[in-house]
């Protein structure tokens, strides 16, 4: 359809040009002298019939076209073969018969059915205006300019030709054809004027080769009741041009250009009304009598005039209404709009509570109302781990979690209460009317207990916790931010402390700035390399040699001096560091043991990994890059995690911790002893060896039986796992674990952390002690 419409142009322009050509050829044949008579009528009779049957065959083409536009190509090539039929009998009579067409003929009667049938065809235009009201606008300036029009041919010739005497159906005709040429030429006006798409518009190209026929036709009758018409002249060209026009017309593809707003449509109707006035006064017609014809037309013009006036007042009366209505409309609809924007500007799009944004206008507003004897309590509240699910499972996983946390506390807050999602992981309770802090508190361990049970994100149950800051306020004086960002600190030091529900208290910004800044040097401790990573020997019992070595953090700040692992660790896995603080722990660490292992093929490494890190979606990928590229085999590394991950059924952890163990790396749960309910699940995690923490070694000072320490290495020896002890710190300490089978042991008894090269003298020797105490044990190596 594309490739026609591009197609149709060209094929419209090059048809110009051959009609063009044509009509330019027959001009000049007219032009020259001494041509017979016979020969002009003759050429002249042809190109009547021609150019309008080329004219009617174009139309007909373009009336197959199904369209609003088709009845107005049937009307005008039904006039146009109309006027081919007449052009025949003319010809007939004039070199067949070999006489000039009697008055009245059949010719005569085929070029009237022509005017009438273009003048419908016009009216059909479909650009023309559809409303009603304009429509009928449009009936009344046809009328004017028609009027108008005839007044001046009926002063002018038309009155004349009227009162000739003769026979009366030849009277008629005779008087047929000027009106028709006159109405013709006023609905194309008109019609010029209104239509839609301007000049190059086909309906525009139609009505100007209409009004070509008719101003023709009247200029040939003047010509020929002066007697000065002659066959085969120029004049004979123009009735071909018009229906050569109306062909091309019929090629062109109908695509309106601009909706032209003309002035025209204002002054169309006046202008020839006023020339009308001007020539009805210049007659002298006024002074001596209107006859009834010329008296009807007066009438006529005046009255559409009228009509036309109250018909325009009408419509802007209308309009006036019309417009207020709109504007009205408009008015609320922009109000609305404008409230939808608000609410959706400050409402949180994935849960519906309000945001940040409105919390703060609502908290405002209800400290300014705080009463004596009430206060307002906020809550923050901020969920332990989310953000380890949403890197683990995705972001589509962390939505549905926040959409379900926020019901959870949803239904926990009372009607009063305003719950709000401040961003991220983070939600907001505004507490109104509260009578002491312990309300606060109240709501928030409410919160805190909803969020407990296991959330479920699709097939699986989440299990997280959270942490909450309380804050109130007891005066109107109290600024609404302020008491945020109190709520804030709280929520901060609850999430330190492992407390759950933490209020505000004076001093609680330094701990928090502390930390912060805390958090700020560690960023830029792993950035320009000031962390090293020391080693503790893990000794074989039995052996008595160094089986390998723990990997261990150390960082000693520029100003601060040594920081210690309890204060730094703890810092990066707040602040989401520790992923990058393990990876390079872990480099470093293997680099190491591959120089070590050249010596001591069997010497391994165990490094520290966090949950957070376990979750990490590359963290196998990580582990197995770092061992080919330091050259070293899966069994040479172990991971030590923390038996605190235990307490989260983590599927993606377990599978992580079974694809690590079947790539041969080897695990070992650390700290065993410090949670509650791990011996239910360590039978279904893939550990190699069990770390006993150093509270329970340490315990045997006060009681020599240990008897969870012995039931903890025989549980270690019933799942066939290995055992190391950390902090074995006296001979008696180690003595009871070699007798109960403890294989490994590490601890400031046998060696101290130390740089790699300060520890590396204990590779392959003896470091089972003579009897002795734990203070006399220097750094191996000193």
């Amino acid at each position: 359809m594309q490739g026609a419409a591009r197609a149709r142009p060209r094929a419209a322009s090059a048809y110009a040009v051959v009609v063009s050509v044509a009509l330019l050829g027959l001009l000049v044949w007219t032009l020259l002298p001494g041509r017979p008579l016979l020969a002009r009528h003759a050429v002249s009779d042809a190109a009547f019939v021609l150019a309008p049957a080329l004219a009617a065959w174009q139309c007909l083409r373009a009336a197959r076209d199904p369209g609003a536009a088709r009845r107005v190509w049937l009307l005008l090539g039904a006039a146009s073969v109309a006027w081919a039929l007449g052009s025949v009998a003319w010809a007939v009579d004039e070199l067949v018969l070999g006489r000039l067409a009697p008055f009245p003929s059949v010719a005569h009667a085929f070029y009237l059915a022509y005017p009438v049938l273009a003048l419908l065809g016009l009216l059909a235009l479909p650009r023309l205006p559809s409303a009603r009201a304009s429509r009928a606008r449009l009936v009344l300036d046809g009328v004017v300019v028609a009027a108008s029009f005839l007044v001046i041919a009926w002063i002018g010739t038309l009155g004349n030709l009227a009162r000739a005497e003769g026979q009366p159906v030849a009277e008629a005709l005779a008087l047929a054809f000027p009106v028709l040429d006159v109405l013709t030429a006023a609905v194309v006006v008109v019609v010029l004027d209104r239509v839609r798409g301007g000049w190059r518009h086909p309906g525009s190209l139609a009505a100007l080769g209409v009004a070509g026929v008719a101003m023709t036709d009247g200029l040939y009758a003047a010509l020929a009741g002066a007697g000065a018409y002659t066959t085969g002249g120029p004049l004979d060209v123009a009735w071909p041009l018009s229906f050569a026009l109306i062909a091309v017309a019929a090629r062109r593809p109908a695509t309106a250009g601009p909706d032209l707003s003309r002035v025209s449509h204002r002054l169309l109707p006046w202008l020839p009304a006023a020339v009308a006035a001007a020539t009805l006064v210049a007659s002298g017609r006024l002074l001596h009598g209107l006859d009834p014809v010329l008296a009807a037309l007066t009438l006529t013009l005046a009255g559409s005039l009228v009509a036309r006036q109250q018909l325009l007042a009408s419509e802007n009366a209308v309009l006036h209404v019309s417009l207020e209505e709109k504007v009205r409309e408009r008015t609320e609809e922009l109000l609305q709009s404008r409230d939808r924007e608000r609410r959706r500007a400050r409402t949180d799009s994935l849960t519906g509570l309000p945001n940040r944004e409105a919390l703060t206008e609502q908290l405002t507003a209800a400290v300014a109302a705080v009463r004596p004897g009430h206060l307002l309590g906020v809550v923050l509240l901020d969920l332990d781990g989310f953000k380890q699910v949403n890197d683990g499972f995705g972001h589509d996983a962390g939505d549905v979690l926040l959409q379900a946390a926020a019901g959870r506390l949803r239904s926990a807050v009372r009607d009063d209460a305003v719950l709000a999602r401040m961003g991220g992981d983070e939600f907001a309770v505004l507490l109104p009317d509260l009578r002491t802090p312990a309300d606060v508190e109240a709501v928030a361990r409410r919160l805190v207990a909803a969020l407990a049970p296991p959330l479920l994100v699709g097939p699986l149950e989440v299990v997280l916790g959270a942490s909450a800051g309380t804050a109130v306020a007891e005066t109107s004086d109290v600024i609404g931010v302020h008491l945020l960002r109190d709520a804030d600190t709280a929520m901060y030091a609850a999430k330190e402390s492992g407390n759950g529900v933490t209020a505000f208290a004076p001093g609680m910004h330094v701990a928090v700035r502390e930390s912060l800044e805390l958090e700020a040097d560690l960023r830029v401790a792993l950035r320009e390399g000031q962390l090293q990573v020391h080693y503790q020997p893990v000794v074989d019992l039995a052996a008595d040699r160094v089986a390998g070595f723990e990997a261990l953090a150390r960082w000693t700040h520029p100003l601060r001096g040594a920081v210690s692992p309890a204060d730094f660790v703890p810092a990066a896995e707040r602040s989401g560091l520790v992923v990058e603080l393990e990876r390079l722990v872990l480099d470093i660490a293997c680099a190491q043991l591959a120089t070590w292992r050249r010596t001591s093929p069997g010497l391994t490494v165990a490094v520290n990994v966090s949950a957070r890190h376990l979750r990490e979606r590359d963290y196998l990928d990580t582990v197995l890059s770092a061992l080919v590229r330091h050259g070293l085999p899966p069994s040479a590394l172990v991971l030590e995690v923390t038996e605190s991950l235990l307490f989260h059924d983590d599927d993606h952890v377990r599978e992580v911790l079974e694809r690590l163990h079947t790539a041969g790396i080897g695990l070992a749960l650390d700290d065993f002893g410090t949670g509650y309910s791990s011996l239910s699940r360590l039978a279904s995690y893939p550990f190699d060896t069990l770390k006993i923490d150093r509270a329970f070694v340490a315990s045997l000072d006060a009681d020599p039986s240990a008897p969870v320490l012995v039931a903890t290495v025989a549980l270690a020896r019933g799942l066939g796992m290995s055992v190391v002890a950390e902090g074995v710190e006296t001979e008696a300490q180690l003595d009871f674990l070699r007798a109960q089978g403890c294989e490994h042991a590490q601890g400031y008894l046998l060696s101290r952390p130390g740089p790699a090269a300060l520890v590396a003298g204990v590779i392959g020797r003896s470091l089972l002690p003579v009897p002795r105490s734990a203070s006399d044990v220097p750094v191996v190596g000193s």
